[in-house]
């Protein structure tokens, strides 16, 4: 079983498309330093800790994230790690029980949860 450090609380949502994947979750405060895990190691299916653009690819459109299929690796791996900000900020803000819009940008998350601090 491959293992996901992740931000908790995480969605039943994010947690059923992880199990769904095969990961076990743990909270990402218990991540050691030297795990061999990315920002975006989640989406390292095949354990070899070097991330392939079909990887990249399989974990946007997993997400629900629309790309350009002719897009770069570079640029699909800053979409992802930008989506995954997003997931980790929404997490925060809901813990908080701050209220915000599902489409609202990254921008507009991290100015609530400085906010809510």
């Amino acid at each position: 079983m491959k293992i996901i450090y992740e931000p908790h609380p995480v969605t039943p949502k994010r947690k059923a498309e992880l199990r769904a994947q095969g990961f076990k979750i743990i909270d990402a405060r218990f991540k050691p330093a030297d795990a061999a895990e990315t920002e975006t190691g989640s989406v390292d299916t095949n354990g070899d800790g070097k991330v392939s653009i079909a990887e990249i690819r399989n974990a946007l459109t997993a997400k629900g994230i629309e790309f350009d299929p002719k897009a770069k690796k570079a640029d699909l791996q800053a979409l992802l790690e930008k989506t995954e900000q997003i997931e980790a900020l929404k997490a925060q803000l809901t813990e908080k029980g701050v209220e915000f819009a599902p489409d609202a940008t990254l921008e507009t998350l991290q100015q609530l949860l400085e906010g809510a601090a």
